[in-house]
């Protein structure tokens, strides 16, 4: 990778009028989101060796009617910019 990645402006949104996928976009009512998640886990030999370790979480919350982004971690911006560095 030739240049770095700005951590700096990675940015973490979490809206204060939106709780969770059972509610509706605040901004157009419409209930249908694209949700970008992330999960690791440790292998060894092909196996998992140790579930304490396993993690999962969302990175990205997104309405798929009117786009407005509903939660965002810091590290999807990160990722994007590595990805758009590639």
């Amino acid at each position: 990778m030739s240049e770095s990645v700005d951590i700096d402006s990675a940015e973490w949104i979490e809206r204060d009028d939106w709780n969770n996928l059972n509610e509706p976009c605040p901004e157009c009512d419409n209930n249908q989101f694209e949700c970008v998640e992330y999960s690791t886990t440790i292998y060894h030999d092909g196996k998992s060796v140790n579930d304490r370790w396993d993690k999962a979480g969302t990175l990205r919350i997104k309405c798929q009617f009117c786009q407005t982004i509903l939660h965002r971690h810091p590290a999807y911006d990160i990722l994007e910019d590595i990805h758009g560095q590639n």
